[in-house]
């Protein structure tokens, strides 16, 4: 909260931000310090705040001026001597003026650096939700010709399919990146088809599974869910745009465990571990800064496993080489 003092001297923070110092102001009496410090610091530059009504007049007589002089050759100043020379460099800064940037880069120094952080920290976070909205144009056309369902993969297949059946159906677009722009700038994803995958798999076990890895990049989606039909059958289903409400995980920032590792620790690392962004199947995107949805883990199910959800409200998102 420190860092926004200086908005809230300048009078430049919205208002509920406003509010959040004031409040932070009113309980913490070392915040109260360093607001009259920053204050005693910027006191300077008040003195030059209000604009000075210049005279009547004054820019005719300026130009009669120029127009009176403007063919005068005056002749050259000599130079000055090596010790007028160096008092004049010297009496450039003065002494209070030293003071006062000294004064300034001191208490701007703490301030800063941190607000910069946050700036850039929230810079990475819209870029790659811009990202994720992206994809998220490409799957809901998918959905609008398979049956108002987005892509889904049997039981037994890596989730990072999801990216050749979109590649099949012609849905993959140069503006999508598997690479959270946080994390790794930008990467087109791998222009493979099923068939492609399906030889791979029989042809080369260990780079399919290298493959599987680097098909969704830095990202996650949905593992679907089981649930039994009108027989009795328990069966694997996808995800639909409007289910339910719209509000129900589809991709999001990359789970923090990297291949056959699922205990977890913390949240995604693409945002240095400060939350992760989630798409959701209406097309919002959030960031959210804990990896739960209630008691609901996005990236485990209800077992603790990397594995599809035992219920329509059990969520996991899942890396490309995770099954469901």
């Amino acid at each position: 909260m420190d860092e926004n003092l200086i908005g809230y001297l300048l009078g430049a923070l919205d208002e509920g931000t406003q509010q959040n110092v004031e409040n932070h102001l009113r309980d913490n009496p070392d915040a109260h310090r360093k607001l009259d410090r920053l204050r005693r610091v910027l006191e300077p530059l008040s003195f030059d705040r209000d604009a000075i009504e210049p005279p009547a007049g004054l820019w005719m007589r300026t130009l009669s001026r120029i127009a009176e002089h403007r063919c005068r050759h005056l002749p050259h100043a000599p130079a000055p001597m090596p010790s007028q020379r160096s008092s004049y460099q010297r009496s450039r800064w003065r002494l209070p003026d030293v003071a006062v940037a000294a004064a300034i880069l001191v208490a701007f120094s703490g301030l800063l650096l941190p607000l910069l952080s946050r700036w850039w920290q929230q810079h990475d976070i819209v870029a790659c939700q811009n990202n994720l909205a992206e994809h998220y144009k490409a799957l809901a056309t998918f959905s609008d010709h398979h049956g108002s369902r987005f892509p889904a993969v049997e039981t037994e297949q890596p989730v990072g399919r999801i990216m050749a059946i979109m590649h099949d159906a012609n849905m993959v677009t140069p503006t999508m990146s598997m690479a959270c722009p946080a994390a790794n700038g930008r990467r087109a994803p791998l222009p493979m088809s099923v068939q492609e995958l399906d030889e791979l798999a029989a042809r080369d076990p260990e780079q399919f599974q290298k493959t599987m890895r680097n098909m969704l990049g830095c990202y996650a989606y949905s593992l679907g869910y089981m649930e039994p039909g009108q027989d009795g059958v328990v069966r694997h289903y996808g995800l639909a745009p409007n289910f339910p409400d719209g509000m129900q995980p589809l991709m999001a920032d990359r789970p923090p465990f990297d291949e056959g590792h699922q205990t977890l620790t913390g949240n995604s690392l693409n945002h240095g571990r400060w939350g992760q962004n989630v798409l959701f199947t209406g097309g919002q995107v959030k960031f959210l800064p804990s990896r739960f949805i209630g008691p609901d883990d996005i990236y485990l199910n209800r077992e603790n496993k990397v594995g599809a959800g035992r219920d329509r409200d059990d969520r996991v998102l899942g890396c490309g080489w995770a099954c469901p």
